[in-house]
């Protein structure tokens, strides 16, 4: 009964409801707009950081590739990895 009585007052001024209705909905695509716009700039960063700074042939310490743990680094330069 509850249900039927807010659907009547809802409807009651289909004006107000419809204004109501589309700015939701434009509130809704605009925010799922922003959020996408921001995140395909976030990757394209990234992805453009990569490209730029870092070379084509990278040296890392044969045990790197394993986990990528940042603690398995080159030392030095001159000595011979085992």
């Amino acid at each position: 009964m509850l249900i039927k009585i807010a659907w009547r007052n809802i409807w009651r001024s289909r004006m107000r409801s419809a204004v109501v209705i589309f700015a939701i909905a434009s509130g809704l695509v605009g925010g799922l707009f922003s959020s996408a716009w921001m995140n395909g700039m976030a990757v394209q960063r990234v992805q453009s950081t990569f490209a730029l700074e870092t070379a084509h042939i990278q040296f890392h310490h044969p045990e790197f590739s394993d986990n990528f743990d940042i603690k398995k680094t080159i030392k030095s330069t001159k000595t011979k990895l085992k």
